[in-house]
C-alpha cells in the first residue's frame, strides 16, 4: 500500500522478490513485482528511391516522356524517451513521501515530492474537476525546482488521509449502478471491472492527462489500479474471498480488469511515463496468474515499476530491468531500520528514485546530503 501511510508490518514483496530477514528480524514480505517503462527509442528513417535510367531513342528522334519520381511517404517520428537519470555511483533522486505537505521543500537534498489523492477528492461532481488542490500542493516545490511525482486511486484504507464517505471512488459513479463491497474498516471498495465504473474512470483519466500529460516537473503518474492504487483489490484482506465473488470477482477477471485500467492510462498519457505497482494482485490464487503475468503486461505495454516494499534485505530480480521507482515500506520506528540502509537498499535495487517517509527524512537531513542525486530533466 501507498497512499499518505505505511504498509502493514506483514509486509509483501513482489513476485520474484526475495526478502532477507536483516539484523532486527524483519518479517518477509508478500511478494510482488514491478514491470518499468522500457524508454521507446526514437526511430530515424532513409528514403529508399533510386536514379532513372532514359530509355533509348525512339524511331523519329523523340524521346518518350520521363516520368517523374513518385514521392516517398515520410512516417511519422516517434516520440523521444523521457530520460531516466543516471545518478552518482551511490546517490539517487530522493523524493518526499507521506503527506501533501510541503515541509521539506526547501531542502537542497531533495529532488521532489509524492502527491497522493483519492479520486473521491478530484471529482465529487461527475465532470467537475477540482484541478485546484493537486495545484495547491505543488506550488511550493515547483517554486524551488523541485519534481513532482502523482498518484490518484480509486480505492484505500479509511484511515489513509482526506476522502468523502470512506470511499476513494467518487459517490456518484455507485449511482450508475456500481456495486461495492465494505472492508472492517468501513472503507468502501468499489466493483472495479463494472463498464459503468470503467468508463467513469476512463473519462477522468483522459481528463487527468488533459491537465498534466507532458509537464516537465513531473516525473511520473502512478496508475490508481486497485487498493493505494497498487494491482490487488484490497489489501486489508479482513474481507473474504466469496465476499469480493458476490459482486463478481474472479481471477481472470481481475486480470483483464488490470489490463483495461493500464491501457487506458497508457493511452491517455502520451509523454509522461507510467507507474505501475504490482502487489501480490489476485486474490483467487489461480494457475498460471501471478505477478509475473502483471509484469510481463505492463512492461510490453512501455511502463515503468515502482516497488512499495522497500526495507532492509529486499533483493531485486535481475529479470527487473526497467525504470524503478522504489517506495519506503514502513516507517523507521517500525521497521527498525536506518535511513541510510533503506536508501541504499534502493541504490542496489537499481532504482532510479527513492521515496522515504516525511517524518523520517526530516530526522536525517545529514543521510540525505550524503545520498542526494539530482533529476536532470
Amino acid at each position: 500500500m501507498q497512499h499518505q501511510n505505511e504498509k502493514p508490518q506483514s509486509g509483501h514483496v513482489p513476485d520474484g522478490i526475495t526478502h532477507h530477514p536483516s539484523s532486527h528480524g524483519e518479517h518477509s514480505n508478500d511478494s510482488k513485482d514491478k514491470p518499468d517503462s522500457s524508454g521507446h527509442g526514437h526511430t530515424g528513417h532513409t528514403s529508399t528511391g533510386g536514379g532513372h535510367t532514359t530509355p533509348p531513342p525512339t524511331p523519329g528522334g523523340h524521346k518518350p516522356p520521363v516520368p517523374a519520381p513518385k514521392p516517398h511517404p515520410v512516417p511519422t517520428p516517434t516520440p523521444s524517451p523521457t530520460p531516466v537519470p543516471v545518478p552518482a555511483s551511490g546517490t539517487i533522486p530522493i523524493f518526499n513521501f507521506g503527506t501533501n505537505g510541503a515541509s521539506l521543500a526547501t531542502n537542497p537534498n531533495l529532488a521532489g515530492t509524492y502527491l497522493g489523492y483519492p479520486w473521491s477528492l478530484l471529482e465529487p461532481s461527475q465532470g467537475q474537476f477540482a484541478w485546484d488542490i493537486i495545484d495547491k500542493d505543488m506550488q511550493p516545490w515547483l517554486a524551488t525546482g523541485k519534481d513532482i511525482i502523482i498518484r490518484v486511486s480509486a480505492s484505500g484504507w479509511a484511515s489513509w488521509g482526506a476522502h468523502p464517505n470512506k470511499s476513494w471512488t467518487p459517490s456518484w459513479v455507485y449511482g450508475l449502478g456500481v456495486k461495492s463491497v465494505t472492508e472492517s474498516d468501513g472503507a468502501i471498495k468499489p466493483q472495479y471491472w463494472n463498464p459503468a465504473f470503467l468508463q467513469a474512470l476512463s473519462d477522468f483519466v483522459t481528463a487527468f492527462a488533459a491537465k498534466y500529460d507532458g509537464n516537465p516537473n513531473i516525473i511520473s503518474i502512478e496508475a490508481g489500479i486497485g487498493d493505494g492504487g497498487e494491482t490487488k483489490p484490497d489489501t486489508r484482506k479482513s474481507l473474504t474471498l466469496s465476499a469480493w465473488q458476490n459482486i463478481g470477482y474472479s481471477d481472470p477477471v481481475w486480470f483483464d480488469t488490470i489490463k483495461h485500467i493500464v491501457d487506458l492510462y497508457k493511452s491517455a498519457f502520451q509523454h509522461t511515463p507510467i507507474a505501475i505497482m504490482p502487489d501480490n494482485s489476485f486474490l483467487g490464487k489461480t494457475a498460471g496468474l501471478d505477478e509475473h503475468a502483471v509484469v510481463n503486461y505492463a512492461v510490453s505495454k512501455g511502463c515503468w515499476l515502482q516497488h512499495n516494499g522497500i526495507v532492509a534485505g529486499i533483493k531485486r530480480d535481475p529479470t527487473w530491468t526497467t525504470p524503478i521507482i522504489a517506495e519506503q515500506r514502513n516507517k523507521l520506528a517500525n521497521s527498525g531500520d536506518t535511513m541510510a540502509q533503506d536508501i541504499q537498499v534502493a541504490i542496489d535495487f537499481g532504482a532510479s528514485y527513492f521515496m522515504g517517509f516525511e517524518v523520517d527524512l526530516q530526522a536525517n537531513l545529514a543521510v540525505l546530503a550524503k545520498y542526494a542525486a539530482s533529476v536532470q530533466h
